[in-house]
């Protein structure tokens, strides 16, 4: 995932769409597995609301043979995630097709969202269940952590005490299942701002 330089604004406003997001409704048909499953509209309704309420907009391009997924705020911040081009009939059919589920999945990654069965997913009943019940609850409960984290860090007015809890706090995420790669990006940055604050307010100390 690329960002752009400043995320101070996205990144808040981004953990809140994330958890406003409303239900993926499984309306298009497997003719192959006989299931249904969320087509590319279904997810883009589910996302489009929880989106534009905070100030966010999501645009998708292909290149360099992967498809790029980039949510914009209105600040002019950003950040971006890729989607490999798997295409499996070299045609403009088989392309349109790669596109269309390079787009999907895009969306559902950088948005959170668990992927279901389709045309391009055999796993078992057992294993979508799991996936669709668990995000929402443990996505809450790691922005309530990504907070706390936050605030601790605040408390600490050492660079170097605050490196010790850096690596400290990295070694905990590692051990949080299913965090959103968001969450964790949002969590070391802050506590990477934290430590360049305190730098620099030394440096000017003994200048």
């Amino acid at each position: 995932m690329r960002t752009s330089e400043n995320t101070d604004k996205i990144i808040p406003a981004y953990i809140k769409a994330e958890h406003e997001v409303g239900a993926v409704k499984k309306t298009a048909s497997n003719s192959h597995f006989r299931s249904k499953y969320a087509d590319l509209e279904a997810v883009m309704d589910a996302c489009s609301d929880a989106l534009s309420s905070n100030g966010l907009a999501v645009w998708q391009s292909i290149s360099d043979g992967q498809l790029i997924t980039r949510l914009f705020h209105t600040s002019g911040q950003w950040m971006e995630g890729y989607t490999p081009l798997i295409i499996a009939k070299n045609d403009m059919q088989g392309l349109g097709s790669a596109y269309t589920y390079a787009r999907r999945y895009g969306l559902m990654a950088i948005m959170g969202i668990a992927p279901e069965d389709d045309d391009g997913n055999a796993a078992t009943e057992a294993v979508r269940t799991e996936k669709k019940a668990a995000p929402k609850a443990q996505n809450a409960s790691h922005v309530e952590e990504a907070k706390k984290i936050i605030t601790e860090a605040n408390q600490i007015n050492d660079a170097k005490e605050l490196m010790w809890f850096r690596n400290k706090i990295t070694d905990r995420l590692k051990g949080i299942q299913d965090i959103s790669e968001v969450t964790h990006a949002y969590v070391i940055k802050a506590l990477d701002d934290r430590h360049h604050a305190l730098t620099a307010k030394k440096e000017d100390t003994n200048g």
